[in-house]
């Protein structure tokens, strides 16, 4: 029996004596969609498979069958994962699917760790849903498979350089700040939390902006303005407040990452001491400039004494 017989046989068609639309004419149009869906499953990067409520196999897209070295999906249909995985898998599999089917709960994003032929190891993600009639009956599932290796690798890789760079930063007694597009800080290290002199739980979720002295808001308005347009920022002083209403000034340095969506990495410098030190160095100038000119005068003075006599 061909396709169009079957599909003839499986739909009832409901046709008033007005409707110009023959079923010849039906037929051909769920042909051809039946077509275009085949077209669509079969070019889509994800392993796609579908069952019926006792976890047997009604057919996947070529990818599937590929993946498990099978001719055509058609040679998965009637099949379980008994007939396809090893014993311990393919009882997990179908525990997952009964899971599904008796809750109607859908699984989204379940990761697994597998080995493939060469003793390679390869992440997956799969997601299974519960396929309903028009009734809303759950009648099968639905599932998707894709391979994210490279994506789990990489976020190891980024987790692991930011750790170092972390400790990295930590030995150089410099405080960072990690926030959100929103401005508010997701992370924090010691540093920061002592410049701020707090502790790190009353840091989480604020904007450094409420810390920052009325005269340099805008300044710092507009850094962050440009930061978020995917510019960098350097050395931008400010005045930020801390807990014991102390000033400091610090040099900020901030630019735009990507680990998982836009964040804001920012480094500050205290330069309190260095202000000191500078005002201190100024002090020390404007004491001997003023030593200088009382010399001056008093030479002057003595001058005119002298020729007075």
């Amino acid at each position: 029996m061909d396709n169009e017989s079957k599909i003839n046989k499986n739909i009832k068609l409901d046709i008033n004596e007005s409707t110009d639309e023959t079923p010849t004419t039906l037929t051909n149009v769920i042909v051809d969609s039946t077509h275009m869906l085949e077209i669509v499953l079969n070019n889509v990067p994800q392993h796609i498979f579908w069952k019926d409520i006792n976890s047997v196999f009604l057919g996947c897209n070529r990818n599937f069958s590929n993946s498990l070295g099978l001719n055509s999906p058609e040679d998965i249909i009637g099949k379980t994962d008994f007939d396809i995985y090893k014993k311990e898998r393919a009882k997990k599999l179908m525990e997952t699917d009964k899971q599904v089917i008796s809750t109607g709960d859908p699984l989204y994003e379940v990761q697994e760790l597998h080995k493939n032929d060469d003793g390679e190891g390869i992440w997956i993600n799969i997601n299974k849903i519960p396929m309903k009639d028009n009734r809303g009956k759950i009648i099968g599932i639905l599932g998707t498979i894709e391979d994210i290796t490279d994506k789990v690798l990489l976020t190891k890789k980024l987790a692991k350089n930011a750790k170092k760079y972390k400790n990295l930063i930590e030995q150089t007694n410099t405080a960072y700040m990690i926030l959100n597009t929103k401005l508010h800080i997701i992370e924090a290290n010691k540093n920061f939390s002592d410049l701020m002199e707090m502790k790190d739980y009353d840091i989480i979720d604020r904007s450094p902006r409420e810390w920052v002295q009325n005269r340099d808001i805008i300044s710092f308005d507009n850094a962050f303005d440009k930061i978020l347009q995917g510019h960098q920022i350097d050395d931008l002083e400010l005045d930020l407040v801390n807990s014991n209403k102390l000033c400091k000034r610090v040099s900020m340095s901030a630019n735009l990452i990507e680990n998982g969506g836009k964040l804001i990495f920012c480094l500050l410098r205290d330069m309190s001491k260095k202000k000191m030190e500078e005002n201190r160095k100024y002090i020390e100038q404007q004491k001997k400039k003023d030593k200088l000119r009382q010399d001056i005068n008093n030479i002057r003075d003595k001058l005119r004494n002298i020729r007075a006599k």
